[in-house]
């Protein structure tokens, strides 16, 4: 029982991961277990709830600004829709997890998606070599 209640909840977390009043309580409260229950059904699958919840949202921010609209929206109110709710802090955040500003990621970003993938030898979607082409041809 407890894997599938695994399940629900990291579904859960999913569906509500912009929602910056996410947290243990409200997760618990949603699947009628106490807290201390859900970090226990969690750690059975080596989940720190904290960990998770940050390391999805900053997936989500670090692959917002790569998508169409992405540059409409400011760093800050990117942060902001995935939950971090302080510009600073998701900008450290950002940082300590990629090694380059929410801003820098931006602008990179901005360059490679200009020039076609082709020319550039990296995915403008996710800075990563391209493969190797047969014949040259893609």
């Amino acid at each position: 029982m407890d894997a599938t209640l695994g399940l629900r909840v990291k579904q859960y977390i999913r569906e509500h991961l912009a929602d910056p009043e996410l947290s243990a309580a409200r997760t618990a409260a949603a699947h009628g277990i106490s807290v201390r229950h859900l970090y226990v059904v969690l750690s059975r699958s080596g989940i720190t709830l904290g960990d998770w919840i940050r390391t999805r949202r900053l997936a989500e921010c670090r692959r917002e600004p790569a998508g169409a609209n992405g540059r409409l929206r400011t760093i800050a109110a990117t942060g902001r829709r995935w939950g971090f709710v302080d510009a600073t802090h998701f900008s450290k955040v950002f940082k300590r997890a990629y090694g380059i500003s929410p801003r820098a990621w931006r602008e990179q970003n901005r360059r490679t998606t200009s020039a076609p993938c082709e020319a550039t030898q990296i995915c403008a979607r996710d800075r990563t070599p391209l493969p190797e082409r047969a014949g040259g041809r893609g």
